[in-house]
């Protein structure tokens, strides 16, 4: 992040230098008379001023593009401490944020907004990965959650606001935050209640 900024206030340094060249070589070119001081004065000047009015949008446009990406990663990072402390089974909590915890022969999962139950897992412990890729354009980002919960394995994938489901290779196609999952014990797909592929 240091690099771009330093370079553009290098860069800034010179254009500044430049226009106070002109303006001493206008004044000495108009003192002494010298009509071809003055004259490289004022170019001195006119382009340093060119090059200010292109130079600040364009290094905006740098300064806001190198902190969106540092956000991005900031983002990414953070999503993944909140997926590696989810690992434990009972982690978390059932109010807020993502979690996976497993006991008593049910397992429960809360990603995305959604809401997803394993009746009888199976051996096997609860874990989660997450990994966010983003994209240029805004909306574009994309998230992918994968769930074990015993011997079932979950993925729930998020593109552009649209969050999709699978179960043990399974595609059950889309869900929405606030929804309900329930993985019955035969591995069938219940989405509100309603059976998925």
């Amino acid at each position: 992040m240091t690099t771009p900024i330093f370079v553009m206030l290098l860069i800034a340094a010179v254009i500044v230098l430049v226009g106070l060249a002109g303006v001493i070589l206008l004044i000495v070119g108009l003192v002494k008379r010298w009509t071809a001081l003055w004259v490289c004065g004022i170019v001195a000047m006119v382009l340093a001023g060119l090059a200010l009015l292109v130079g600040v949008p364009a290094g905006l446009l740098v300064c806001l593009g190198v902190a969106r990406s540092v956000t991005v990663h900031e983002t990414a990072v953070h999503e993944a401490a909140v997926a590696e402390m989810a690992v434990a089974p009972d982690a978390g909590s059932s109010e807020g944020g993502n979690y996976v915890r497993q006991g008593d022969g049910r397992a429960a999962a809360h990603v995305e907004g959604v809401e997803i139950e394993v009746l009888e897992p199976g051996s096997g412990r609860a874990s989660s990965s997450s990994q966010t890729m983003s994209g240029v354009l805004p909306g574009s980002s994309e998230t992918r959650h994968e769930i074990g919960l015993g011997n079932v394995n979950i993925v729930v994938e998020k593109r552009g606001g649209r969050i999709t489901l699978e179960v043990n290779g399974r595609a059950c196609g889309p869900v929405h935050p606030g929804d309900s999952v329930v993985i019955t014990p035969a591995r069938d797909v219940l989405v509100n209640g309603q059976q998925r592929l």
